[in-house]
């Protein structure tokens, strides 16, 4: 089939998937931070956070990447201005309930496994249209052989 190969080269790397790994970041997240749009919160301050909240549980410390990995993983933005921050984050003044957290996580759960669904949707859609055109190729040669 002509063409197909240069056609198919759908970025499929930079897809999210559900973030639906047990981590201890995870719960941190779920219990201490809020997205809140606007908002910018200090690496430094993140980290700090984190250290004093998994040191309560015996969670395992985490370095300054491993939680850059996992907020960028969340949807913030990195950035550097006056600091190092991420946007759109911010710890709240008291932690959520258990049950709070875990509705939280949950919700979580659910918009990065519908984002990842409807971006699913989208390269099988330009697949499908692909494949479409290669057939009517397909058609029109056998029909001028014929």
């Amino acid at each position: 089939m002509e063409g197909f190969a240069q056609d198919t080269l759908f970025p499929m790397e930079g897809l999210r998937l559900p973030w639906l790994r047990a981590s201890p970041f995870a719960a941190f997240y779920a219990a201490m931070i809020e997205r809140r749009t606007g908002e910018r919160l200090g690496s430094t301050q993140l980290r700090e956070a984190y250290l004093a909240w998994a040191s309560e549980r015996g969670e395992p410390e985490l370095s300054f990447k491993t939680i850059r990995s996992e907020m960028i993983e969340l949807g913030h933005r990195h950035r550097h201005s006056n600091g190092i921050y991420f946007a759109d984050a911010r710890i709240l003044p008291a932690p959520r309930s258990a049950s709070e957290s875990d509705t939280h996580l949950e919700q979580m759960r659910l918009r990065d496994a519908r984002a990842s669904a409807l971006a699913s949707v989208d390269v099988l859609s330009r697949h499908l249209a692909l494949v479409q055109r290669e057939l009517a190729i397909v058609r029109r040669q056998l029909s001028a052989a014929l």
